[in-house]
């Protein structure tokens, strides 16, 4: 944990924010003030120079969808579809230097179509290691810049 604990916080917010997250200060409070305790609590050498990752997992629950500003007012024409979510797809460069890998002893379950990725076949694999169809993951990124399992941010 760096020592300027005004940086760090500046730091949690812009992560909060980059996933769409309000960046309260609580928030950020909270999260540095859990990685303070995870640290204390092992037995590390409190070098601080030393850098220490943490990985932090959001949960968001919704109670309620955003309104549809739909003139028909006929419920049974609802798709989830026409809900408005703000997604930020992935740079063209980012997509074309995916990583292209031969699926040799075990076939890989792609996650996006739920359906293996056949022995003998290419995948792509994304910078998190994490592979899927080649047309599948493309499709993806041109919609989310994410990885649909760890959402690690493809860069």
């Amino acid at each position: 944990m760096k020592s300027d604990v005004t940086e760090t916080i500046v730091y949690v917010q812009d992560m909060l924010a980059a996933i769409y997250l309000p960046s309260l200060s609580y928030i950020a409070d909270r999260i540095i003030d859990c990685c303070k305790n995870m640290i204390n609590n092992n037995d590390y050498d409190h070098n601080l120079n030393e850098e220490v990752g943490v990985n932090i997992s959001v949960e968001v629950l919704v109670y309620e969808l955003p309104q549809l500003d739909d003139d028909d007012d006929d419920d049974d024409d609802f798709d989830m579809n026409d809900v408005p979510i703000c997604f930020v797809a992935a740079s063209e460069e980012s997509i074309e230097k995916l990583e292209k890998v031969w699926v040799k002893d075990n076939p890989i379950f792609c996650s996006i179509c739920l359906e293996d990725v056949s022995v003998g076949l290419e995948a792509a694999k994304l910078p998190c290691t994490h592979a899927y169809h080649e047309g599948c993951v493309v499709e993806w990124l041109q919609v989310s810049k994410f990885c649909p399992n760890c959402r690690v941010e493809i860069v």
